[in-house]
């Protein structure tokens, strides 16, 4: 098993969103090194294109990691990843 090497397409948030953008009618703020997201409904959020910097093959595996604070909501979270 391998894992595809993203580390060009980590986020650290200290000083931009680092590609991340507003999907809907979205406010995102950066915040203490986190990104901050409100939403309107469940459908909107933030997006990362990575714009051809994510070339696989049939059958390698990416693993990805989030780190996510939902603070005190009953808010769900999604992730698609779409191809």
């Amino acid at each position: 098993m391998s894992y595809k090497d993203l580390k060009d397409l980590e986020s650290h948030f200290t000083h931009s969103k680092d590609g991340w953008q507003n999907a809907g009618n979205v406010t995102s703020t950066l915040e203490n090194g986190r990104l901050k997201v409100n939403v309107d409904s469940a459908w909107e959020g933030i997006k990362q294109n990575f714009n051809g910097g994510l070339n696989t093959a049939p059958g390698e595996e990416i693993l990805i990691n989030l780190e996510i604070d939902k603070g005190n909501t009953q808010s769900k979270i999604r992730i698609l990843v779409q191809d």
